[in-house]
C-alpha cells in the first residue's frame, strides 16, 4: 500500500469498543465492537478488528476514561490480513466532498425497535 499520511503515526495499543452505524434499505442498524488502536497521529488512527467497518462509515469510540482515545473516526480505507481487518481513520471530514465515500444516507429508518440513529 502507498504512504499517504502527512505525518508520522505513534505506535499504541488500546483496546477499545466502538460503535458502528450500518445501513442497508433505509433502515440504520447500531452494532457495538470491539477492536484495537494500534497507531495514531494528528489527522487519524490505526483500528484492528474483526468487524470490517466499511470505508467511509462514521464509527464513534466507546469513551472509558481513559485520556487520549479519539471520540470518533471515519473510515478512509479497510483490509484484512491473516483473518484481522485493518482501517484506516481519519478526525476529519474535510475530504468528505463528492467523491470521498463519505456516506450520509437520505433517509433513516428505525432499527429493529432500537432508538433512531
Amino acid at each position: 500500500m502507498q504512504e499517504r499520511r502527512r505525518t508520522q503515526r505513534e505506535k499504541v495499543s488500546i483496546e477499545i469498543q466502538f460503535a458502528v452505524t450500518e445501513f442497508e434499505r433505509g433502515t440504520a442498524t447500531r452494532l457495538v465492537t470491539k477492536g484495537r488502536i494500534v497507531d495514531m497521529c494528528p489527522g487519524g488512527f490505526g483500528l484492528e478488528t474483526e468487524h470490517p467497518p466499511q470505508k467511509g462509515y462514521v464509527i464513534t469510540v466507546i469513551n472509558d476514561g481513559r485520556e487520549g482515545t479519539p471520540p470518533y473516526g471515519w473510515v478512509k480505507w479497510t483490509e484484512q490480513k491473516d483473518g484481522v481487518f485493518r482501517a484506516g481513520l481519519g478526525y476529519s471530514f474535510r475530504d468528505s466532498g463528492p467523491g470521498s465515500g463519505l456516506q450520509f444516507p437520505d433517509k433513516i429508518g428505525r432499527a429493529s425497535g432500537r432508538e433512531r440513529v
